[in-house]
């Protein structure tokens, strides 16, 4: 059954058939369905990314550390060398 709706919007009527308001809203509840999984996976993507670089950034601070304990051992045993002459 056909009906239809008149509503008051902005000071002027408006005639909305129901069956195409029901398909409206489906189409409206499909549409944000959709968007809450893409919002999903981007979400899990992004946190997966931050780890990934998160991890990246330790390893690389970890090569820092020693590159930084090898360049105070070689300067350790240039002074040796130094005082030793």
């Amino acid at each position: 059954m056909m009906m239809t709706t008149t509503t008051i919007f902005h000071g002027h009527d408006v005639v909305v058939d129901d069956d195409e308001e029901e398909e409206e809203i489906a189409q409206l509840v499909e549409d944000a369905n959709r968007l809450r999984s893409t919002l999903r996976q981007l979400q899990e993507s992004s946190a997966k990314q931050i780890a990934k670089l998160e991890e990246q950034r330790e390893q690389e601070q970890m090569m820092a550390q020693r590159l930084q304990q090898r360049l105070q051992e070689q300067q350790d045993y240039e002074q040796i060398k130094r005082e030793l002459r």
